[in-house]
Parts: C-alpha cells; sequence; structure tokens
C-alpha cells in the first residue's frame, strides 16, 4: 500500500509540473523557456500567497516535514526557499539541470536560496523570489561566478530594496554539517571519487524535490531486501515439500 501511494503521489506531482512546463515551453529557445518558468513561479507563488497564507494551519506535519512540490505549489509560504523549490523544479520538468544555491546572509548560509539553472550550457543564476536573473555586458545571462567577480556592475540591476547582493559573494549548494557525522563522512568519500570541485557543486537539494519520488525509491531499497529473503524462504519451503 506505501508503494502504491507514493507511486500515486510522485506521479502526479509530475503530471502537474509537466503541464505547467507544457504551457511555457519555448521550442528551441531554452533561454526564453527559462525566462517563462521564472516569470511562472513569481507569478502562481506570489498569487497564491493571497488566498493561502496560513502555513502550517491544515495539517503542520505535513506543511512541515513532508514539503514536496505539490505542497509547495499549493501554500506558497512566501519564503525564497518556497519559491526556489518551484522554480528548480519546473526546469527540470524542461530538461534542464539545476542546482539550489544556500548563499551567506547575515552571516549564515541559507539566509537567501537561489536556484542555478544550465541554459544553453552555461550556469545561469535566478532569484524566483525576485523574478531575477543578471544581464552580463555582452548581453549574456549571468552566472554566480560573474556576479561574484563584478558585484558592482551586477548591483546596478536590482530593485533598489533588495537586501541579499553582498550575500552573492560566498555560498555553497549543500550544507555538509548538517548532520554531524553522516554529512561530513558522505562528504570526504564523495571527495575521494569525484573530487574536491565535483563534489561542492552537488545540490542535494535537488534530489528530494518530488519527496514522493524520493520516498518511493527509499521504499524500493528498504523492501527489496526483505522481499527478496521471503521468495527465498518461500522457494527453500517449497523445495523441502516437493523433496
Amino acid at each position: 500500500m506505501l508503494f502504491f501511494f507514493k507511486y500515486v503521489d510522485y506521479k502526479y506531482e509530475d503530471a502537474i509540473y509537466r503541464s505547467l512546463v507544457t504551457a511555457n515551453w519555448v521550442k528551441n529557445d531554452q533561454e526564453q523557456t527559462f525566462k517563462n518558468l521564472l516569470n511562472l513561479t513569481h507569478n502562481i507563488q506570489t498569487d497564491r500567497r493571497e488566498y493561502i497564507n496560513e502555513l502550517y494551519g491544515m495539517n503542520p506535519f505535513k506543511s512541515r516535514w513532508m514539503r514536496s512540490g505539490d505542497i509547495q505549489l499549493l501554500d506558497a509560504s512566501g519564503s525564497c526557499g518556497n519559491f526556489s523549490h518551484v522554480l528548480a523544479e519546473l526546469c527540470l520538468h524542461a530538461d534542464m539541470d539545476v542546482r539550489i544555491v544556500q548563499l551567506i546572509h547575515q552571516g549564515l548560509f541559507g539566509g537567501h536560496n537561489i536556484v542555478e539553472v544550465l541554459v544553453n550550457n552555461k550556469w545561469v543564476a535566478a532569484d524566483g523570489l525576485w523574478k531575477m536573473y543578471f544581464i552580463n555586458s555582452d548581453s549574456t545571462l549571468a552566472s554566480l561566478e560573474d556576479i561574484k567577480s563584478n558585484l558592482d556592475f551586477f548591483a546596478k540591476q536590482i530593485p533598489t530594496d533588495y537586501p541579499y547582493m553582498n550575500a552573492y559573494l560566498e555560498y555553497h549548494y549543500t550544507n555538509w554539517d548538517k548532520i554531524p557525522f553522516l554529512m561530513p563522512a558522505i562528504y570526504n568519500g564523495l571527495k575521494l571519487i569525484l573530487g574536491e570541485k565535483r563534489t561542492n557543486e552537488i545540490s542535494l537539494r535537488v534530489y528530494f524535490l518530488n519527496l514522493h519520488k524520493a520516498h518511493f525509491y527509499f521504499l524500493w531499497i528498504l523492501y527489496l531486501p526483505i522481499l527478496i529473503f521471503t521468495l527465498y524462504v518461500f522457494y527453500q519451503i517449497l523445495i523441502k515439500d516437493y523433496r
């Protein structure tokens, strides 16, 4: 039953996001598709906040701890993490690689979250909460590295009340210290296999955007050994009875 319900949930969420992407897809124009999805994220999430503004009113546990993409779309909590989640999942369904970026703001990593999207083979920074991206002097979309290397130039492109510009000076993709012992151990293992640069560019949150899907595959990992053992036991019983 768990397999069935998790499968239904994750397929339903995928269908919602595919539908949204299809309505904003521009054939053979990845850059315009990206811009459309950024606008869509801001517009539907901002509009939703006018009607559903009690984040934990319906089911506190589900709203807080099981915030898959369908929940993010529904309640539009108003946080940068919510906007980043929706934008990242939309772009993934448009066949664009994404990374969720934790900027350091007021001394804290994750003080503001944005998204990096691979557009025409180049990483592009986008702030879904502010419906904002940056433009280089040659009119190309700017990456985080571009912004960090020339902060004064890009600061001219932001709204006057945008409080996060200095946060672009320091950022990471995954907080490898979040779970003591476990995550540092995973980090060190990946660093040996992939190298430090590639490991530092891993965004773990991307793999849990559709949390129902993550649960579904976790259940496979959990129950497959049990299933194999059960079948083995039945096989042994049948062989014994046959003999």
